[in-house]
């Protein structure tokens, strides 16, 4: 009688296993991220007599205007760690917080979407940032985002009518509720009581990143109207941007919401464009952040660098 072959080796973690789930996410991430870029690739090919039309015409003044508030957003970035550190043991200075932030971005452009993430980590442990704060800190961070660009994008999508109504307050009412929810899971599941999170602190830590999202949404408002042939009103597009980039962060395959982003914002926001041509010009806003992270991580090194120029 035949012995039947295991499909995995014995170095292979189980099917259900944390293990090869991880493994599986590994793979869906590296397979999806050139299929995205492919994807794009051909839209600009198969697009590209529009788009080179466009870009003649584009009008450069917003694009520079987009460039410089999103250079200032970082501030706000900075303002979460320094409200989230300001208690620890070893509390941040606003500078401090920000050169952290804005000296760790080139890592964004890593494979894997997370290394931003892990530098700043490296670096509030060499501080002497105690475990339970900086957990709160990515919790934060990872949390939140989702949730207030949903908030935000679902109300207006909804309003726009460009998705189903019930579709857009959903995805509204998903966003409040999570953040209804996040002080209560910190402090039963995820932290259990070492440190709070005081009602006040929270506020203020929903108002800073309220006012990022409505400065990201209005970076890429001024960036897409630039262009000639698009249509809709300012906050149509920023809504439509708000809850694009809370399905591409959801989407856990796709690094940095590659390729899914460009394709809702497309599908939300074509009008006098193909959807091919308006994903494609979603996608070179990412350009604009690009330069925006640049000119953020040298004003970090030419006026935020600690004494010495030894790192935070």
């Amino acid at each position: 009688m035949s012995v039947p072959v295991d499909r995995f080796s014995q170095t292979d973690p189980p099917p259900g296993s944390p293990g090869f789930l991880n493994r599986a996410l590994r793979l869906s991430k590296l397979a999806f991220t050139p299929a995205a870029l492919a994807f794009l690739g051909i839209m600009a090919l198969r697009n590209r007599e529009v788009i080179l039309d466009l870009l003649a015409r584009l009008t450069l003044r917003p694009v520079a205007v987009a460039l410089v508030l999103w250079t200032g957003l970082h501030f706000l970035s900075a303002l979460v760690a320094f409200l989230v550190f300001r208690s620890s043991n070893a509390p941040l200075s606003f500078g401090q917080a920000f050169f952290i932030h804005a000296n760790r971005l080139p890592a964004r452009y890593i494979p894997g979407g997370i290394w931003h993430t892990v530098g700043r980590v490296a670096d509030y442990v060499s501080l002497g940032i105690s475990k339970a704060h900086i957990v709160l800190f990515v919790f934060l961070g990872n949390a939140l985002a989702p949730c207030m660009t949903f908030l935000l994008g679902g109300l207006a999508v909804a309003a726009a009518g460009r998705l189903p109504v019930e579709l857009g307050l959903a995805a509204a009412g998903g966003g409040l509720l999570g953040m209804t929810a996040i002080p209560l899971v910190v402090r039963i599941r995820l932290l259990r009581g070492r440190i709070v999170l005081p009602v006040v602190s929270y506020g203020a830590i929903l108002g800073v990143m309220g006012a990022f999202w409505c400065g990201a949404a209005t970076c890429f408002t001024l960036y897409f109207l630039a262009f000639p042939e698009t249509t809709g009103k300012a906050w149509e597009v920023g809504g439509a941007y708000l809850f694009s980039w809370g399905v591409g962060f959801l989407t856990f395959f796709a690094p940095q919401g590659i390729g899914v982003f460009e394709t809702v914002s497309g599908k939300l926001l074509e009008g006098g464009l193909t959807l091919g041509s308006t994903a494609v010009l979603a996608a070179g806003f990412r350009v604009v952040i690009l330069a925006a992270d640049l000119l953020a991580f040298s004003t970090a090194h030419l006026f935020f660098r600690p004494r010495g120029g030894k790192g935070p």
